[in-house]
């Protein structure tokens, strides 16, 4: 198979995963079947090649119709029932870390989509449009792709693309935390205990007109990889965790360190790029969320899917069309 073809192979499966009704549902995984489509794209297709100085968003997220990204979160899921034998098919020669920087200084870059998100709490509402629905596809509840349309107080165009870029903080991991006492007795390990990985730290840049975004927010995160529950108990766990400033995991309240928010001033961020100065303070919750964390599962070589949790009218209370679900794919 061609290339674009392997990736609307990929796609339309993805877009159908709720209409699927498999002959067979004991032996039916629908992680797997997304996982192999999406393997089989060779690396450097997954997103386009993009006109200079324009960026390339990735090709299979291009392809997916509205509401495929709760269909994929939905599905990978599924991973945390794989049998042994293809857990071990998929994951015997990959990690996650795989796909995220280990060396000091190092940037993986990431583009992004999102479903349901409001810019500044005011624009980019979707709603679904009965009538365009009704016409081609039937009542919204039979499809997996419901027509969606800007709310009249939204913006103009939906915003649903934004970059994610993943970074090792520059300088010399292992002497900042022997600074911060690691290895020495104080209770943060024992002496002698091998150093963790250094953090890998991201930052979210959102679009502004066009091809321009808005460079100037200093929007940083910590990624986190970890097995855990979220805080909708039909959605099982997750693999990885965005934390911003305000979650206590994120260390936002120490310094230096593992377990401190390692970013404090310029000069914790790769050079090369145009970063904005730190300033957890004034962007210290997710822009998708709203909270202090973002959710993420393996969907894919180099693509994972997430769910940012916005809480309903009532404390506590997590509604699913509340949720902002979103996906990304390594680009460089």
């Amino acid at each position: 198979m061609v290339v674009d073809e392997l990736i609307a192979d990929a796609a339309g499966f993805i877009c159908v995963l709720d209409e699927l009704r498999p002959l067979d549902p004991a032996a039916y995984n629908p992680f797997y079947d997304v996982w192999t489509r999406i393997a089989k794209i060779p690396p450097a297709e997954r997103h386009s090649s993009g006109v200079a100085p324009l960026p390339a968003p990735p090709r299979l997220l291009d392809e997916l119709e509205p509401g495929s990204l709760r269909n994929l979160w939905k599905a990978s899921m599924a991973r945390y029932v794989l049998d042994e034998r293809r857990s071990l098919e998929l994951f015997s020669d990959t990690s996650v870390w795989d796909d995220y920087p280990g060396e000091p200084g190092q940037v993986f870059v990431y583009e992004g989509r999102c479903e349901r998100y409001e810019l500044d709490g005011a624009g980019a509402t979707l709603q679904v449009d009965r009538e365009r629905q009704e016409a081609l596809q039937g009542p919204p509840s039979a499809a997996s792709a419901p027509w969606l349309r800007p709310l009249p107080t939204s913006f103009e165009m939906p915003v649903t693309r934004f970059t994610q870029l993943f970074f090792v903080p520059p300088g010399d991991w292992s002497a900042r935390a022997a600074a911060a006492g690691w290895g020495g007795g104080d209770g943060r390990a024992e002496p002698g205990e091998p150093l963790p990985p250094p953090p890998v730290y991201s930052r979210v840049v959102l679009p502004f007109v066009g091809p321009l975004d808005r460079w100037w927010e200093a929007i940083y995160c910590r990624l986190q990889v970890e097995l855990t529950l979220t805080p909708v108990s039909r959605d099982a766990g997750a693999d990885l965790l965005l934390l911003y400033p305000e979650d206590p995991e994120a260390g936002g309240e120490g310094e230096g360190g593992p377990g401190g928010w390692a970013l404090r001033a310029p000069d914790c961020l790769p050079p090369g790029r145009l970063w904005p100065a730190p300033d957890p303070a004034a962007h210290s919750w997710s822009p998708l969320s709203g909270g202090p964390r973002d959710y993420m599962r393996v969907a894919g070589p180099g693509v994972y899917v997430g769910c940012a949790y916005r809480q309903g009218p009532r404390p506590g209370e997590y509604r699913e069309e509340d949720c902002v679900y979103f996906a990304i794919a390594r680009k460089a």
